[in-house]
């Protein structure tokens, strides 16, 4: 049988998985498109390479993107990640760095809080009207700036934890009610306040609270091979040989002990609706 025709009837298989779940990936390393998107800018935000990736960095003073979407509507449950790197001497001492909102009573932030010069500590917020909850985390858990971090809000069934790097920091009770429209910010809050010194790189809301497992890393260095919600690192030596199916729908994450230990499944993004599943085999097995 054909090697496309096979790897596409296995990609159509998994696929009966793919539907349970939707992913809104922004890669935030241009100033033209983002996620589709065309961004307004604020101030002169520029693109850099930092270790070797494009990102988006902002000044802290007037640089930032707003947005005319949200990668929250329809969301019933979530994981909002960003990976960012804030410099030190931050002018604002709480920059709102991802600000995504239907109105002023249904909104969410991903902020941090600046202690002194070079460290931060996480803050986080989900208004729902009328509930509303902040996360914002001890100083015992402060950060380093000047380094890539990822951080994570989900939130489940009246619960909304916070994470950064892959722990967990704080968690509490809000009741969140799924928005049908809105827009974003990165960089600053939507009202132009709170700016954000430093850069960000990615930005992914997935519409299912994932576990520590299933989130991005921030190291710039490691290969990841993303599987909607899964991702498996990979030697960055790897050689991959891969067919796309386009299927149309969002690969949701895929057992880690699959039983073909040397394929792998991936999603490509051709809109933030609709994708193909794409099976990847590493020839170096």
């Amino acid at each position: 049988m054909n090697t496309r025709i096979l790897w596409c009837a296995l990609g159509l298989f998994l696929g009966k998985y793919a539907l349970a779940q939707k992913v809104v990936d922004w890669k935030i390393d241009n100033l033209k498109s983002i996620g589709g998107i065309t961004p307004t800018l604020l101030g002169n935000p520029k693109v850099i390479p930092i270790e070797g990736i494009s990102s988006v960095a902002f000044n802290g003073k007037v640089d930032g993107l707003t947005l005319e979407a949200s990668p929250m509507i329809g969301a019933e449950e979530f994981t909002v990640e960003v990976i960012f790197y804030p410099y030190s001497g931050n002018v604002s001492t709480a920059p709102r760095f991802v600000h995504m909102q239907q109105d002023e009573d249904n909104r969410i932030t991903v902020e941090l809080r600046i202690l002194g010069t070079n460290k931060w500590i996480l803050d986080t917020f989900i208004k729902s009207s009328p509930s509303e909850r902040t996360l914002l985390s001890d100083t015992a858990f402060r950060h380093p700036t000047d380094a890539w971090h990822h951080a994570a809000l989900v939130y489940r069934a009246g619960q909304m934890s916070h994470f950064v790097n892959g722990a967990k920091e704080l968690s509490g009770a809000v009741t969140y009610r799924p928005v049908t429209g809105g827009q974003s910010s990165l960089g600053v809050r939507l009202n132009k306040t709170n700016y954000f010194n430093g850069a960000i790189r990615q930005l992914r809301v997935t519409h299912k609270a994932l576990t520590t497992d299933q989130f991005l890393s921030a190291d710039p260095v490691a290969t990841t091979i993303s599987t909607g919600g899964i991702n498996r690192k990979g030697d960055a030596g790897s050689r991959w040989e891969s067919v796309f199916c386009d299927l149309g729908f969002q690969p949701v994450p895929w057992t880690k002990n699959h039983f073909l230990s040397n394929f792998d499944v991936t999603g490509k993004r051709r809109t933030d609706y609709g994708v193909g599943i794409r099976i990847m085999k590493d020839t170096r097995r």
